[in-house]
């Protein structure tokens, strides 16, 4: 990780850090590995970002971490994607939250 570590300082050196694109390999790199702190210090985000972040925090068992990503991001605006959903949905049944699965299912169905 010390060369994700390195590379991060670079970017933000360089400031690239303000990229969306940028920031979400940034922030892939740092899911992989179960570190989920650069999600707060992403001043853009998008659908992907998001995503990324829902799946990172599912993958470290953090059910309601996930859930609380998800939310946050409908209150900025951003609507979930298929894959967005289907991570989100994965959170619910981890953290055993029936309401908002119902939620993203009715959701789901209605975007197709």
């Amino acid at each position: 990780m010390n060369e994700g570590t390195s590379l991060h300082a670079e970017v933000t050196k360089l400031g690239f850090i303000n990229d969306v694109y940028v920031g979400n390999s940034l922030l892939n790199l740092y899911a992989a590995t179960g570190n989920m702190a650069l999600c707060g210090e992403m001043p853009l985000r998008d659908i992907v970002s998001w995503t990324v972040v829902i799946s990172g925090f599912n993958e470290a068992g953090s059910f309601d971490d996930a859930l609380i990503a998800f939310e946050r991001m409908r209150s900025e605006g951003i609507m979930p994607n298929q894959v967005t959903a289907m991570n989100a949905l994965a959170a619910c049944a981890g953290f055993g939250s029936l309401d908002i699965g119902v939620w993203i299912h009715e959701h789901v169905k209605r975007s197709a």
